[in-house]
């Protein structure tokens, strides 16, 4: 029998609603149970090539079900139906690869709960095998916070003393996330995975992983012989943690799973509350959401002093959190950086070489004063049109993450909005009480 199956079908007394994954092994539904009235993911492995080969796969599937993690998608039942052997797991939806590259600190917050399921099967002497963005799901809160992580696929997973369940030459798993170790025959075990789990770490960083090759013999090559290049750049700081968790050797990398995360969130918390200049004021900005799942080492709290800001100030540094939130969502080369910060010394030459001499006009000149006046309020008029803009798009256009910053970016528009309402207010009053006081020159004097 095909293992392909479409919408409707029965198979092993589940009825399919569609496909949502497949790999070398074969392909998975999302199928309804109708016997406990729920919805469930079933894999079914494509063509077995031996008896012994159903044989290995179902003991290996009793082995992955005997797992307890609230981080592994749990195995219901296994079988085998028209010759094709299968088995059901809880449905975990939540594509993680939907959005990269991620945020580093999402980045660390995957990892580290993918490294304690890992860290869990390994004491049980189980390997998962293939690990990958595809084999790991990501829940979301409604904010675009990170709910849940769940490791999918245990069912190829094998216990550490029993033999492969691959015939000879033959490979399990993706070659894009493959040890070298498990490319050359050689003995697999923990490091395997954490060698998995730093591929799948860079593929959410920068979108890719860290081999890439025109062939399948060319990208196993990369992962025996080449060693891995450097991100650099904004991920600069990540690089020492992932080199080791990739090295080639299985014994140079880190001694489980769950050091391997706790360098790269450490690594990434460090990154996160550095200043990119030395600050002025001491006091910490701003807290995160309380809701928000983020490892302690990357929460930023606010230090209470003796010189407590008021009100305003409290929002004012809310406000620089909210911006340098979206940075890190939007992180900038450092090209860009250069030319904002050369238009920052622009605007100051101006302000100094334009500005100051094209007042000193102004305030002489009641026609161009009463322009400036205009032009203020229109400007005004036209930040509060901006903001009502930004809030009128809601929700839907604007991602979840970037909620945050979206309304302040609305009420900054307001705010500059009637800042320059008011002060083109202001000046046209100051410029009439001015001409009024002001005596008119008599030519017969001179």
């Amino acid at each position: 029998m095909n293992s392909q199956l479409t919408a409707g079908d029965e198979f092993a007394g589940y009825r399919i609603i569609n496909l949502i994954g497949r790999g070398g092994m074969g392909r998975v539904y999302l199928v309804d149970n109708p016997r406990l009235g729920r919805r469930e993911a079933l894999k079914v492995v494509s063509s077995p090539d031996s008896e012994a080969f159903t044989h290995r796969f179902l003991r290996e599937v009793k082995t992955s079900a005997a797992l307890d993690h609230p981080g592994i998608a749990t195995v219901y039942h296994y079988g085998v139906d028209s010759g094709l052997p299968w088995f059901t797991m809880r449905y975990a939806p939540g594509d993680i690869t939907a959005r990269l590259p991620l945020r580093p600190m999402d980045v660390a917050q995957i990892v580290s709960s993918v490294a304690s399921a890992l860290d869990y099967a390994h004491s049980r002497q189980v390997i998962h095998r293939d690990i990958k963005p595809a084999n790991i799901s990501v829940g979301r809160r409604p904010d675009g916070s990170i709910d849940r992580v769940t490791v999918l696929d245990f069912g190829i997973a094998r216990s550490a003393d029993q033999t492969r369940l691959t015939s000879t030459g033959a490979f399990i798993g993706s070659i894009a996330y493959s040890a070298p170790e498990s490319l050359t025959g050689g003995t697999t075990g923990p490091a395997t995975d954490q060698y998995a789990l730093a591929c799948t770490a860079v593929e959410l960083l920068t979108g890719a992983p860290p081999f890439t090759a025109a062939n399948v013999g060319a990208l196993m090559q990369a992962h025996i012989t080449t060693p891995p290049e450097r991100l650099g750049g904004r991920l600069a700081h990540l690089d020492d943690v992932l080199q080791r968790a990739l090295s080639k050797d299985p014994g140079s990398r880190f001694r489980t799973c769950g050091e391997f995360a706790h360098a790269l969130s450490t690594a990434t918390g460090v990154a996160a509350t550095r200043p990119r200049t030395p600050p002025a004021d001491p006091t910490v900005v701003a807290q995160r959401r309380p809701d928000a799942t983020t490892p302690a080492a990357n929460q930023v709290v606010p230090v209470t002093t003796a010189d407590t800001p008021d009100r305003f100030s409290r929002v004012r540094h809310a406000l620089a959190a909210a911006r340098a939130s979206w940075r890190e969502e939007h992180p900038l080369s450092d090209a860009a950086l250069e030319r904002r910060a050369a238009a920052a010394h622009l605007g100051n030459a101006l302000t100094v070489v334009v500005v100051r001499p094209v007042w000193s006009v102004v305030r002489r000149t009641p026609a161009l004063f009463g322009v400036l006046s205009a032009v203020l309020v229109v400007a005004g008029l036209i930040g509060f049109a901006a903001a009502g803009d930004v809030v009128a798009r809601g929700t839907d256009s604007i991602p979840a993450q970037n909620y945050a910053y979206s309304s302040t970016l609305a009420l900054q528009c307001a705010g500059l909005g009637a800042g320059a309402v008011a002060l083109g207010v202001v000046l046209f009053a100051l410029h009439r009480r001015y001409r009024a006081r002001k005596p008119v020159p008599d030519d017969r004097h001179h």
